[in-house]
């Protein structure tokens, strides 16, 4: 069998040629050559196959479909489709509503961290600490194996406070330009979408204390150009540092679309989070985790998490009506071990 990176080569060198044949053939071509209708079995439609290993399965399999793809006939409908994929919510969400045990390893560097005064400053000069705020969200990704495209989506970021009270998620992606391939369904089945669970802790800085900061006098007879250097000053100091964020990987999870293989246009999945020593050292832009450590599941460095990720999962035919998602309203479940002992 030929490698799967030697047959790609060869589609794409077969499609360069051909689009090159075509555009001499255009150029040269008479008025009266345009209403000629084609004739089957037209010299030249098997020579694509040539130069092919008739025992290269894989090969013909793709040269086949590619002759599919322009007559408009490729399997599973041939025509591009819309594929909308929805987040209902994340169960047990308020059980990620802690904030890290030690803040102090995500703030940035500043004068505001220093342990002792400045030599020669005053107590006051010395700024205060950012403002720190946690929020959560949820990020997925489908990579389609040879395929150019990579699909990629972000949820609304929730308040730590707001995801103690269960609050729904309103997350989707849509790719309208969907072709389903069997190519690109082979890459759905195999890979599927990994999602992951991420905290966001973000940095403010308190504007009115940089602005009510005391700046040089512009003395009468300085020079324009040193009247324009103390403003420039000036406006440096009353202007806080930029707002920054760092961002946390607490959770991971995938869902392989299994059923969109086999020729089902709706899905609702229940897709398992996992936890552990393997989420906690793994990279944000890893989009891989799950399928890199399917033997390590289920063992104390990737153990199964307390959340679980519902969402839906259309194939829409773009010449009918798009599918209406009509969300069910979720019981809100109370944290009441919380309440037990407050007055």
């Amino acid at each position: 069998m030929a490698t799967l990176v030697e047959v790609e080569k060869k589609r794409v060198e077969r499609a360069e040629a051909r689009a090159a044949a075509e555009a001499a053939a255009e150029e040269e071509a008479a008025p009266a050559a345009e209403e000629a209708a084609p004739e089957e079995g037209v010299p030249g439609e098997a020579d694509e196959l040539e130069g092919l290993d008739p025992n290269d399965e894989l090969a013909l399999a793709l040269a086949e479909e590619e002759e599919e793809e322009e007559d408009g006939e490729l399997d599973f409908g041939g025509k591009m489709s819309q594929l909308l994929i929805i987040v209902n919510s994340v169960d047990g969400l308020h059980k990620l509503a802690e904030p890290p045990k030690d803040e102090r390893k995500f703030m940035p560097e500043g004068p505001w961290n220093a342990t002792t005064p400045v030599e020669g400053a005053e107590p006051s000069t010395k700024p205060p600490r950012p403002r720190v705020t946690h929020s959560l969200f949820v990020e997925g990704k489908i990579t389609l194996e040879h395929e150019v495209s990579e699909y990629s989506f972000i949820s609304h970021e929730i308040p730590l406070e707001e995801a103690k009270s269960h609050i729904k998620l309103k997350m989707r992606l849509s790719v309208d330009d969907f072709v389903p391939s069997v190519r690109a369904r082979d890459a759905l089945h195999s890979s599927g979408v990994e999602f992951h669970i991420v905290r966001r802790t973000s940095f403010d800085f308190d504007k009115e204390y940089y602005a009510a900061l005391p700046v040089p006098e512009v003395p009468e007879e300085a020079t324009d150009e040193e009247k324009e250097a103390l403003r420039e000053k000036a406006e440096a100091m009353r202007t806080p540092p930029e707002s920054s964020h760092v961002d946390s990987l607490l959770r991971v999870g995938s869902s392989v679309l299994s059923s969109l293989v086999q020729g089902e246009d709706k899905l609702v999945l229940q897709t398992e989070m996992w936890e552990g020593e393997v989420v906690d050292k793994a990279m944000l832009t890893d989009w891989s985790i799950v399928f890199s450590n399917k033997k390590k599941m289920h063992s104390p460095e990737f153990e199964r998490a307390m959340q679980s990720l519902r969402l839906q999962v259309f194939l829409n035919d773009p010449d009918e009506a798009m599918v209406e998602v009509v969300e069910v309203a979720e019981e809100v479940v109370e944290d009441t071990k919380g309440k037990k002992g407050k007055k």
